[in-house]
């Protein structure tokens, strides 16, 4: 049986301001974002969470069943509150026991209007173990219980986890995920993982798990809005390369991206961040590199024509499964001082160059928490756009 693992948060509102240039389509105008975006900026920044509680470990089901809990004490966002637990029962409906709002009335009316902050534990069948990822819900998430949400996935960096987002990067994303009327999930996505299914190592499966097994999981737990118009995902570094990767490989289940500071090329840093053991030496292999790359999964899905892929050295494939224009929205996002800004500017001139319409940001910055604190809510704002346009009636 599967078990999930809840905590609740509070915070208390804080501010701070800053500036950016934004390109936007697929023509290198810039558009210079100051007084709005400094007064969003001073409404939207947060401070940390206060949260304790127990933990269960997982086992195979994935019949869905719920369990009340109580949060109480003060702890770091890494523990856990309560339990979600999945029971094996075969006559179940999973519609039926997905997990309950909150009372509604009195003191639980209250209650039901701050954020929650759950820590969910999902079997991964790919990878043969448990992983743990935070799921963020609006304030208002107990209260329109015939309301469907669209669902952000963030991704973290390398050496990071399932709660460094909350934890360290931005501890005001329950607030940020209230105002944008967004579910945010954090996976865990490994230590060095790179959001791949490693070619050589088969415990890191980790494209499999975050686009088909977690993206199930949250769909049948959550009054999630199925379908690529109520998904976005994005994230910092290795989980902003992930981000791009994931949504490249699979614009059938993401319908936005995004990337704080991503390493969306591979080829200039052979030796650092684990690459090499996920890929095996690029001496070795350099057309898995490429191929393993943002950059070489841009030009499978968006080839200028035969002869770059041919250069490329990147397999034939059928054009019907090529991206077409405007299929992914897609927001890059670097700072001019970071290790990464080269690769990226050179990621929008490619997108310029095959007519891909994206959004990118530069502003003053290096490669650091404090910088992603601040981009993550250009990030949301951008996805609670795209979600209004997507939107369906349900």
């Amino acid at each position: 049986m599967l078990r999930y693992n809840f905590r609740t948060s509070e915070r208390m509102p804080g501010k701070n301001r800053w500036s950016c240039t934004v390109y936007t389509g697929t023509c290198s105008e810039r558009i210079a974002l100051s007084g709005l975006l400094l007064v969003t900026a001073a409404a939207m920044l947060v401070a940390p969470l206060s949260a304790r509680g127990t933990e269960n470990t997982p086992g195979s089901s994935h019949i869905f069943a719920t369990e009340a809990v109580t949060a109480t004490g003060n702890a770091s966002p890494a523990e856990e509150i309560g339990s979600i637990v999945a029971a094996t029962a075969p006559t179940r409906n999973p519609a039926e026991t997905s997990p309950q709002p909150p009372p509604t009335t009195g003191a639980g009316a209250a209650a039901s209007r701050t954020p929650r902050v759950d820590t969910l534990t999902v079997w991964s069948t790919a990878m043969h173990k448990p992983v743990k990822n935070v799921v963020i819900l609006p304030a208002d998430y107990g209260q329109d219980t015939a309301r469907r949400w669209p669902v952000v996935y963030l991704l973290h960096g390398f050496r990071g986890r399932y709660d460094t987002w909350i934890g360290k990067t931005q501890p005001g994303l329950p607030e940020a995920a209230s105002r944008t009327g967004e579910v945010i999930v954090c996976p865990d996505g490994g230590y060095s993982s790179w959001y791949w299914d490693s070619p050589t190592d088969p415990s890191m499966r980790y494209e499999t798990y975050v686009a088909e097994e977690l993206v199930s999981a949250i769909d049948s737990l959550y009054r999630t809005r199925n379908g690529r118009g109520g998904r976005a995902i994005t994230g910092y570094s290795m989980g902003g390369h992930g981000a791009l990767y994931l949504a490249l490989r699979h614009p059938e289940t993401f319908g936005a991206c995004g990337s704080m500071s991503g390493g969306v090329e591979l080829c200039p840093f052979p030796k650092n961040w684990d690459i090499e053991k996920r890929l095996g030496p690029y001496r070795d292999n350099p057309q898995r590199w490429e191929e393993y790359s943002v950059m070489g999964q841009l030009w499978r899905a968006v080839p200028f024509n035969d002869r770059s892929r041919e250069v490329a050295g990147l397999p034939a494939q059928d054009p019907s499964s090529e991206l077409q224009p405007g299929q992914l929205a897609i927001f890059i996002d670097c700072g001019t001082e970071d290790y990464f800004y080269a690769v990226n500017l050179r990621l929008h001139e490619e997108l310029l160059y095959r007519n891909v319409p994206h959004e990118f940001i530069v502003r003053p910055g290096r490669h650091t928490h404090d910088y992603w604190r601040h981009a993550v809510e250009y990030h949301l704002l951008f996805f609670r756009d795209f979600f209004a346009r997507e939107i369906q009636p349900q």
